[in-house]
């Protein structure tokens, strides 16, 4: 037992994820929000934004890597969250709080139901965008490095929208 314990402490210990804003990763983010039909100015603003709140949530949840070790702490109750569902849920709370007049967000999911393959994240989309031409907001994927694409070029999934679920987030 003594050995199990010894093994988390250095694996906690060897596998945490420091996260800094990528300045070229914000433009690339900020432009795929044009893309979309979002204006110049919020477009800025947002992309800033989601990288900001990314990080935050990563100190928060005093991200490990990769996130599939993170989960299974999360699981045995080492940490409390960052499971990919804590990630979404609260950035898509803190979007939406922000008052984005031409973004919308919501709540995607694929492989709902599946225990092991399950994966949720967040979408940005525009009025009569179609859902396949939206944005993928993803932090959890690559332990907090934020991952983002239109979803027709996200080739591992299929997505589709899901409902907020108030009672995750806190």
């Amino acid at each position: 037992m003594k050995y199990i314990f010894l093994l988390l402490v250095l694996l906690l210990n060897s596998c945490s994820v420091k996260v800094d804003i990528n300045n070229h990763k914000v433009d690339r983010l900020r432009t795929n929000l044009i893309d979309i039909g979002i204006s110049k100015n919020e477009a800025d603003i947002l992309s800033k934004d989601i990288f900001y709140k990314s990080k935050l949530l990563a100190k928060e949840f005093d991200l490990v890597s990769p996130p599939l070790w993170h989960n299974f702490l999360v699981n045995i109750k080492v940490k409390e969250k960052g499971l990919c569902y804590h990630w979404s849920d609260s950035l898509f709370v803190y979007l939406k709080s922000r008052g984005y007049k031409e973004a919308k967000f919501h709540l995607i999911g694929a492989n709902i139901g599946n225990y092991w393959r399950e994966h949720n994240s967040l979408m940005i989309t525009t009025d009569n965008l179609e859902f396949k031409n939206s944005i993928i907001i993803d932090p959890w994927r690559d332990s907090g490095e934020l991952f983002f694409s239109p979803i027709r070029d996200d080739k591992g999934y299929e997505w589709e929208k899901r409902f907020y679920r108030e009672r995750f987030v806190k």
